[in-house]
């Protein structure tokens, strides 16, 4: 409990000290990604299973019969995959996407799930729809942002001068995770 306090009060102080300016990130509502593969189904679901293993994701499930894979993934480098907007704070000479701020200067982690499912058109055409979910957390701060393929997630940040008017901070996916998977095909 005490550590929660201090924690609590010294992402206070750090968001208080300072004027900052935010532009929340384009929002677009594009779904997962789908894509017709002109291939069998079986060429199809090999090469994704190849791809998938030899990636950086962890297969977590996958059953041919059914058509469906489940990956997990986790980035090191979370703005590839996700945009926060533009952010600004000149106390530490910082102007760039708000992920990229908070990697720098808290403790942050990308985690995400995705589901592959693989559909036979016919003897030569395949469609393939990929969709991920992303979780996107800064435990030092208290931060969770939960968000699927085609939404954006959001978290209101509380009272700060270093937020500008807008409070609010908004997380979308950039999709590379998922076109990563169709361009593999």
């Amino acid at each position: 409990m005490y550590q929660k306090l201090l924690s609590l009060l010294f992402v206070l102080f750090v968001f208080g000290c300072v004027s900052g300016s935010y532009k929340p990130p384009s929002i677009s509502n594009i779904p997962g990604k789908i894509a017709n593969v002109s291939k069998s189904y079986d060429d199809t679901w090999n090469n994704l299973i190849d791809y998938s293993g030899s990636a950086f994701f962890a297969i977590e499930n996958f059953e041919k019969d059914s058509g469906l894979i489940t990956l997990s993934f986790g980035a090191s480098n979370p703005s590839d995959y996700i945009t926060g907007g533009y952010f600004e704070n000149p106390q530490f000479g910082f102007k760039g996407d708000w992920v990229d701020y908070m990697s720098k200067y808290y403790r942050v982690s990308l985690s995400g799930r995705m589901n592959i499912v693989v559909r036979k058109i016919d003897e030569n055409e395949t469609k393939v729809t990929v969709n991920a979910r992303y979780v996107f957390t800064v435990p030092t701060a208290g931060i969770s942002i939960s968000f699927n393929s085609g939404n954006c997630g959001r978290q209101d940040m509380g009272q700060s001068s270093v937020l500008g008017a807008d409070t609010v901070r908004i997380v979308c996916p950039t999709h590379l995770a998922e076109e990563s998977i169709l361009k593999a095909l």
